[in-house]
């Protein structure tokens, strides 16, 4: 266990609060009156392989998914304002140093060129690694995209991310979390939250699971494929009973793809820093 990622991740506890309010909306009805449930349960290693840990700046904290050997993708408000990326690959706990794990700094990420922070549109950033990391073992693999153009509503979906664990605890949790619920409707996700266009897919928050501060940027898994990315909860809480909102794949897909097959241009390529440490 490394006392520089101990030391690393309590900065980031500390800081990164501030950068994920950008992740929460205000909603429109009160909290329900639910018991609390803690945030899921912890995953196994190597259960998610194409999960990815980004401390962002030394200072905030995002979770995301691994596209293919030089790109992640996470939410855009994880990019906005940012100056160097460290991306941690490989493990599911991210302060123990796991043969498998690797860590690789870039300053070079896209936001989505349509990104509204208003609406939460379009909440979408690719960051590129200026090396690429190897995909071949059991630790670190791609994740395979949704290409269908179904609204899955009623269908099982887990939520990933190292993300707070419940409302009673001010830091993310060091090990990976999933969740599993249910997909609801547009038309009932607006009934709590007044920003939900069509691109938004929302996962049922009534047993009191939700993405919470820190998991956003991470994927929503549908039968095996990454159909949302983690984009906003309810400001008043992750555990009260409100719905979790997403970018749909489907929505971004073609951008995504884009820019997976897109290489830097000259003179923009990231800085590697490919030994660095967290």
């Amino acid at each position: 266990m490394s006392s520089i990622i101990k030391m690393k991740l309590i900065i980031v506890v500390v800081a990164f609060i501030a950068l994920a309010q950008a992740g929460s909306v205000k909603p429109k009805l009160p909290p329900l009156v639910i018991p609390r449930i803690a945030g899921g349960e912890e995953a196994k290693s190597q259960q998610y392989p194409f999960m990815a840990a980004l401390f962002i700046d030394e200072k905030y904290f995002c979770s995301g998914s691994i596209l293919s050997k030089n790109k992640i993708l996470t939410a855009g408000h994880c990019c906005v304002g940012a100056k160097s990326i460290q991306v941690v690959v490989g493990t599911y706990n991210i302060i123990d140093l796991e043969a498998s794990q690797k860590t690789i700094e870039s300053d070079l990420f896209d936001l989505h060129p349509e990104y509204d922070p208003n609406s939460n549109a379009n909440d979408v950033c690719i960051v590129t690694l200026p090396i690429e990391i190897d995909l071949a073992g059991p630790a670190v693999k791609e994740v395979k995209l949704y290409e269908g153009e179904d609204n899955l509503e009623g269908n099982e979906a887990t939520m990933l991310g190292w993300g707070r664990i419940s409302d009673s605890v001010s830091n993310i949790n060091p090990i990976l979390h999933h969740a599993t619920d249910t997909i609801i409707s547009n038309e009932k996700c607006a009934e709590f939250f007044s920003n939900v266009a069509d691109s938004i897919i929302c996962m049922n928050g009534h047993n009191g699971r939700g993405a919470c501060f820190g998991d956003f940027g991470g994927p929503l898994i549908c039968n095996g494929e990454q159909v949302g990315i983690a984009s906003f909860g309810s400001s008043w809480g992750c555990s009260l009973g409100f719905p979790s909102g997403y970018v749909r794949i489907s929505a971004v897909y073609d951008w995504i793809k884009k820019e997976v097959e897109r290489t830097p241009e000259p003179g923009l390529e990231p800085k590697a820093k490919s030994e660095a440490k967290i």
